[in-house]
Protein backbone atom coordinates (compact mmCIF):
# COMPACT_ATOMS: atom_id res chain seq x y z
CA UNK A 1 0.00 0.00 0.00
CA UNK A 2 1.34 3.46 -0.95
CA UNK A 3 1.42 6.11 1.78
CA UNK A 4 0.40 8.96 -0.48
CA UNK A 5 0.88 11.71 2.12
CA UNK A 6 4.16 10.53 3.61
CA UNK A 7 6.74 13.18 4.48
CA UNK A 8 10.28 13.07 3.07
CA UNK A 9 12.35 14.61 5.87
CA UNK A 10 15.62 14.59 3.91
CA UNK A 11 14.34 16.83 1.11
CA UNK A 12 15.81 20.34 1.17
CA UNK A 13 13.50 23.38 0.94
CA UNK A 14 15.41 24.53 -2.17
CA UNK A 15 14.59 21.21 -3.83
CA UNK A 16 10.90 21.58 -3.04
CA UNK A 17 10.90 25.12 -4.46
CA UNK A 18 12.57 24.05 -7.70
CA UNK A 19 10.21 21.11 -8.10
CA UNK A 20 7.20 23.33 -7.47
CA UNK A 21 8.30 25.52 -10.40
CA UNK A 22 8.71 22.45 -12.63
CA UNK A 23 5.28 21.15 -11.67
CA UNK A 24 3.74 24.52 -12.49
CA UNK A 25 5.41 24.57 -15.91
CA UNK A 26 4.20 21.04 -16.51
CA UNK A 27 0.55 22.07 -16.11
CA UNK A 28 0.60 23.69 -19.54
CA UNK A 29 0.93 20.27 -21.16
CA UNK A 30 3.65 21.56 -23.47
CA UNK A 31 6.50 19.86 -21.63
CA UNK A 32 7.06 16.27 -20.50
CA UNK A 33 8.38 15.40 -17.06
CA UNK A 34 10.63 12.35 -16.78
CA UNK A 35 11.63 11.04 -13.37
CA UNK A 36 14.57 8.76 -12.68
CA UNK A 37 14.80 7.14 -9.26
CA UNK A 38 18.47 6.38 -9.49
CA UNK A 39 19.83 5.70 -6.01
CA UNK A 40 20.93 2.21 -7.07
CA UNK A 41 22.05 3.38 -10.50
CA UNK A 42 24.18 6.08 -8.94
CA UNK A 43 25.95 3.59 -6.72
CA UNK A 44 26.85 1.14 -9.46
CA UNK A 45 26.74 2.75 -12.88
CA UNK A 46 27.33 6.48 -13.21
CA UNK A 47 27.98 5.90 -16.90
CA UNK A 48 24.33 4.99 -17.35
CA UNK A 49 23.27 8.30 -15.81
CA UNK A 50 25.58 10.13 -18.19
CA UNK A 51 24.00 8.32 -21.15
CA UNK A 52 20.53 9.14 -19.83
CA UNK A 53 21.43 12.82 -19.48
CA UNK A 54 22.80 12.81 -23.02
CA UNK A 55 19.59 11.18 -24.25
CA UNK A 56 17.43 13.90 -22.76
CA UNK A 57 19.70 16.86 -23.50
CA UNK A 58 18.73 17.08 -27.19
CA UNK A 59 14.99 17.20 -26.43
CA UNK A 60 14.29 20.71 -25.11
CA UNK A 61 10.64 19.89 -24.44
CA UNK A 62 11.61 17.28 -21.83
CA UNK A 63 12.47 17.89 -18.18
CA UNK A 64 14.43 15.19 -16.37
CA UNK A 65 14.38 14.95 -12.57
CA UNK A 66 17.11 12.80 -11.06
CA UNK A 67 16.60 11.65 -7.48
CA UNK A 68 20.07 10.48 -6.47
CA UNK A 69 19.02 8.91 -3.18
CA UNK A 70 22.09 10.03 -1.27
CA UNK A 71 24.43 7.68 -3.13
CA UNK A 72 25.73 10.46 -5.38
CA UNK A 73 25.78 14.23 -5.02
CA UNK A 74 24.70 16.56 -7.83
CA UNK A 75 28.20 18.02 -8.12
CA UNK A 76 29.39 14.61 -9.37
CA UNK A 77 27.30 15.28 -12.48
CA UNK A 78 28.79 18.57 -13.71
CA UNK A 79 27.65 20.72 -16.63
CA UNK A 80 24.08 19.49 -16.58
CA UNK A 81 21.84 20.74 -19.39
CA UNK A 82 19.25 23.31 -18.27
CA UNK A 83 16.41 20.78 -18.52
CA UNK A 84 18.11 18.19 -16.28
CA UNK A 85 17.64 18.65 -12.54
CA UNK A 86 19.63 16.51 -10.10
CA UNK A 87 18.88 16.36 -6.38
CA UNK A 88 20.32 14.34 -3.52
CA UNK A 89 16.79 13.56 -2.35
CA UNK A 90 13.36 14.17 -3.85
CA UNK A 91 9.82 13.57 -2.56
CA UNK A 92 9.26 10.64 -4.89
CA UNK A 93 5.49 10.41 -4.54
CA UNK A 94 5.07 14.12 -5.24
CA UNK A 95 7.19 13.83 -8.38
CA UNK A 96 5.30 10.76 -9.59
CA UNK A 97 2.03 12.67 -9.34
CA UNK A 98 3.31 14.91 -12.14
CA UNK A 99 5.57 12.54 -14.09
CA UNK A 100 4.78 11.42 -17.63
CA UNK A 101 7.15 8.47 -17.35
CA UNK A 102 9.59 7.09 -14.81
CA UNK A 103 12.89 5.23 -15.00
CA UNK A 104 13.75 2.74 -12.27
CA UNK A 105 15.71 -0.47 -11.66
CA UNK A 106 12.75 -2.80 -11.21
CA UNK A 107 12.44 -2.65 -7.43
CA UNK A 108 8.94 -3.67 -6.43
CA UNK A 109 8.36 -0.59 -4.25
CA UNK A 110 9.21 1.80 -7.08
CA UNK A 111 7.03 -0.18 -9.48
CA UNK A 112 4.09 -0.17 -7.07
CA UNK A 113 4.38 3.59 -6.61
CA UNK A 114 4.54 4.17 -10.37
CA UNK A 115 1.45 2.02 -10.84
CA UNK A 116 -0.40 3.79 -8.04
CA UNK A 117 0.05 7.08 -9.92
CA UNK A 118 -0.45 5.51 -13.37
CA UNK A 119 3.05 6.33 -14.61
CA UNK A 120 4.51 4.24 -17.49
CA UNK A 121 8.00 2.91 -16.80
CA UNK A 122 11.36 2.36 -18.43
CA UNK A 123 12.95 -0.39 -16.35
CA UNK A 124 16.68 -1.07 -16.23
CA UNK A 125 17.16 -4.11 -14.03
CA UNK A 126 20.47 -4.53 -12.24
CA UNK A 127 19.65 -8.24 -11.83
CA UNK A 128 19.37 -7.94 -8.07
CA UNK A 129 16.83 -10.07 -6.24
CA UNK A 130 13.49 -10.00 -8.12
CA UNK A 131 14.31 -7.12 -10.48
CA UNK A 132 14.46 -9.23 -13.65
CA UNK A 133 11.09 -10.81 -12.90
CA UNK A 134 9.53 -7.46 -12.02
CA UNK A 135 10.86 -5.90 -15.23
CA UNK A 136 9.50 -8.80 -17.29
CA UNK A 137 6.04 -8.34 -15.80
CA UNK A 138 6.07 -4.61 -16.49
CA UNK A 139 6.78 -5.36 -20.15
CA UNK A 140 4.33 -8.29 -20.35
CA UNK A 141 1.42 -6.22 -19.04
CA UNK A 142 2.20 -3.28 -21.31
CA UNK A 143 3.06 -1.00 -18.40
CA UNK A 144 6.44 -0.01 -19.77
CA UNK A 145 9.62 -1.00 -21.57
CA UNK A 146 12.65 -2.93 -20.33
CA UNK A 147 16.13 -1.88 -21.36
CA UNK A 148 19.67 -3.23 -21.09
CA UNK A 149 21.70 -1.05 -18.75
CA UNK A 150 24.99 -2.36 -20.10
CA UNK A 151 24.18 -2.02 -23.79
CA UNK A 152 21.72 0.81 -24.37
CA UNK A 153 23.31 4.01 -25.63
CA UNK A 154 21.81 7.49 -25.48
CA UNK A 155 19.94 7.14 -28.78
CA UNK A 156 18.23 3.94 -27.63
CA UNK A 157 17.31 5.40 -24.26
CA UNK A 158 15.90 8.47 -26.01
CA UNK A 159 13.79 6.32 -28.30
CA UNK A 160 12.41 4.31 -25.39
CA UNK A 161 11.42 7.49 -23.56
CA UNK A 162 9.86 8.96 -26.70
CA UNK A 163 7.84 5.77 -27.18
CA UNK A 164 6.50 5.91 -23.62
CA UNK A 165 5.54 9.55 -24.07
CA UNK A 166 3.82 9.15 -27.44
CA UNK A 167 2.36 5.63 -27.48
CA UNK A 168 -0.78 6.07 -25.43
CA UNK A 169 -1.23 2.32 -24.95
CA UNK A 170 1.33 2.42 -22.14
CA UNK A 171 -0.44 5.27 -20.38
CA UNK A 172 -3.84 3.64 -20.75
CA UNK A 173 -2.58 0.35 -19.36
CA UNK A 174 -0.87 2.13 -16.46
CA UNK A 175 -4.14 3.94 -15.74
CA UNK A 176 -6.05 0.65 -15.67
CA UNK A 177 -3.55 -0.90 -13.29
CA UNK A 178 -3.39 2.28 -11.23
CA UNK A 179 -7.14 2.20 -10.73
CA UNK A 180 -6.86 -1.37 -9.44
CA UNK A 181 -4.03 -0.39 -7.08
CA UNK A 182 -5.91 2.57 -5.68
CA UNK A 183 -9.10 0.55 -5.25
CA UNK A 184 -7.14 -2.14 -3.39
CA UNK A 185 -5.44 0.48 -1.21
CA UNK A 186 -8.79 2.06 -0.33
CA UNK A 187 -10.25 -1.34 0.52
CA UNK A 188 -7.25 -2.19 2.69
CA UNK A 189 -7.60 1.13 4.51
CA UNK A 190 -11.28 0.44 5.14
CA UNK A 191 -10.46 -2.99 6.61
CA UNK A 192 -7.85 -1.48 8.94
CA UNK A 193 -10.24 1.27 10.03
CA UNK A 194 -12.96 -1.29 10.68
CA UNK A 195 -10.60 -3.34 12.81
CA UNK A 196 -9.57 -0.28 14.77
CA UNK A 197 -13.18 0.74 15.28
CA UNK A 198 -13.99 -2.74 16.58
CA UNK A 199 -11.38 -2.47 19.32
CA UNK A 200 -12.71 -1.48 22.75
CA UNK A 201 -11.98 2.01 23.99
CA UNK A 202 -9.74 2.68 26.99
CA UNK A 203 -12.79 3.21 29.18
CA UNK A 204 -14.30 -0.08 28.03
CA UNK A 205 -11.06 -1.96 28.68
CA UNK A 206 -10.80 -0.40 32.15
CA UNK A 207 -14.39 -1.45 32.89
CA UNK A 208 -13.69 -5.03 31.81
CA UNK A 209 -10.53 -5.09 33.93
CA UNK A 210 -12.43 -3.81 36.96
CA UNK A 211 -15.10 -6.47 36.55
CA UNK A 212 -12.46 -9.18 36.26
CA UNK A 213 -10.78 -7.93 39.44
CA UNK A 214 -14.12 -7.96 41.29
CA UNK A 215 -14.84 -11.51 40.11
CA UNK A 216 -11.36 -12.58 41.19
CA UNK A 217 -11.85 -11.08 44.71
CA UNK A 218 -15.18 -12.92 45.11
CA UNK A 219 -13.41 -16.21 44.50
Amino acid sequence: MVLENRRESRVEPETEATLAQLFEQHKSGERSLIYCACSTFAKSDQQFLERLIEAVSVCPQWDLVLGLGGKLTPDKLPNLPPDVHAFSWVPQLQVLKHADCAINNGGINSINECLYFSVPMLVYSLKHFDQDGDAARVAYHGLGITGDIGQDQAATIRQYIRTLLTDQSYKKQAERMGECCRRYANRAAQVVEALLDSQPSTEERDLVTSREEVQHEKR
